[in-house]
């Protein structure tokens, strides 16, 4: 269960760590801004809601659930892009570690607003993002050793 969730927390990591980037590319353009705190709230709040609506259609939540849920998606969706502006900022800060822990966290507040059956289904959803996880790292593995590289990330032998 604990390779369940450490590998869907790092698909999920990733997805907001692609969300959460501090620079955009301008439509058009092609040049590199700085977002603003405004803009930046916005692309959090838009990513939580997107996020809660996947959540809504994979697991049936009634209005009540989604309304308390959709809260929890947002404040960890800011509490992500601090971990994140945290790693860029200083060095040895494990991302890693730090987003499992959160979205151990996460789960755990909402858990609670799920019935057994919602929770199966949310388990079942997390086995797929493992299996996501899993290819994509091996592609990208692969990718690097085809390039003479030494294939992504080591992780510790557990």
């Amino acid at each position: 269960m604990k390779t369940i969730l450490t590998t869907a927390i790092l698909i999920f990591a990733l997805s907001f760590y692609c969300s959460a980037q501090q620079t955009v590319v301008v439509q058009g353009g092609g040049q590199r801004h700085q977002m603003t705190p405004e803009e930046q709230a916005q692309m959090l709040a838009t990513a939580a809601q997107r996020q809660t609506a996947q959540m809504k259609e994979r697991l049936n939540l009634d209005e009540e659930q989604e309304k308390a849920i959709g809260e929890i998606n947002l404040k960890y969706a800011r509490l992500r892009n601090g971990i994140i502006e945290l790693a860029r900022t200083q060095e040895g800060v494990d991302l890693v570690v730090l987003m499992q822990e959160l979205e151990e966290k996460r789960d755990n507040e909402i858990l609670p607003f799920l019935n057994n059956d919602q929770v199966d289904t949310y388990t079942a959803f997390r086995k797929e993002q493992q299996v996501r996880v899993q290819q994509m790292q091996q592609r990208r593995d692969d990718v690097q050793r085809e390039r003479g590289g030494q294939g992504g990330r080591q992780r510790p032998a557990r």
